[in-house]
């Protein structure tokens, strides 16, 4: 769960997986002091035909594309909850950030794929490791440790 002001207005709305453990990304409008509207930016349904996005149990809010508005990194944990059986180690699991649009009072969000292999853990942090100003993205989860280098397009 995050804060950031997603719709401009100046106050804090929250960023948040509805269901950990299941499928889905929201985005929380703060409509009055305390008083919230959920957005859903991709449905808990994994056949909702969108973005699949299961288990997603971490994000981080920052600005990817410097643009001045905060977009969202998050994914799905890989071998996260075991429902029966051997996990589908083939199964991929993505990481994504979505590009937060504002456009005439509304928002909207473009997912864009950073990874299909990787997906998230438990936490994702974002920073600047490679010191040139750009926000890299690291996770670490049961595959492994990993570290997303952000580079401008040439």
């Amino acid at each position: 769960m995050e804060t950031a002001d997603i719709d401009g207005d100046g106050d804090a709305d929250v960023v948040a997986s509805p269901e950990a453990h299941g499928y889905g990304l929201s985005w929380f409008e703060q409509t009055t002091a305390g008083t919230f509207v959920e957005h859903v930016i991709v449905p808990n349904d994994a056949d909702a035909g969108s973005v699949p996005l299961h288990e997603p149990h971490a994000l981080a809010v920052a600005d990817i594309d410097r643009d001045g508005d905060p977009d969202i990194i998050a994914g799905e944990r890989f071998w996260g909850h075991i429902p029966g059986g051997m996990p589908d180690f083939a199964a991929p699991a993505r990481l994504y950030w979505f590009e937060l649009v504002r456009s005439q009072g509304a928002v909207s969000f473009v997912p864009h794929v950073i990874d299909d292999a990787s997906g998230v853990g438990t936490q994702v942090t974002v920073g600047d490791v490679t010191g040139d100003g750009l926000d890299d993205i690291l996770i670490a989860n049961k595959k492994g440790g990993f570290v997303f280098v952000h580079e401008l397009a040439p």
